[in-house]
């Protein structure tokens, strides 16, 4: 059994849901596995604060429309 020491991962895991993003999309961006960002979210995979803020504000910032073309200036 594995024992969870915090609950940050799952915070990662609830914004990116809310976010509509899927787990390979954000390990892509962050230039991870997918399986490594779901042992992180679901606390088996321990990461440094600094690393838990880079993947959150990766996601608070993800474009809504991603796909969509950008405006030339």
């Amino acid at each position: 059994m594995v024992k969870r020491i915090d609950n940050a991962g799952l915070a990662v895991k609830l914004q990116r849901v809310q976010a509509g993003l899927l787990q390979y999309e954000v390990a892509a961006a962050l230039g991870i596995s997918p399986q490594r960002l779901s042992l992180i979210e679901n606390g088996r995979l321990m990461v440094s604060p600094l690393l838990m803020d880079a993947i959150i504000s990766l996601i608070e910032s993800w474009p809504d429309d991603a796909g969509a073309p950008t405006e030339a200036a």
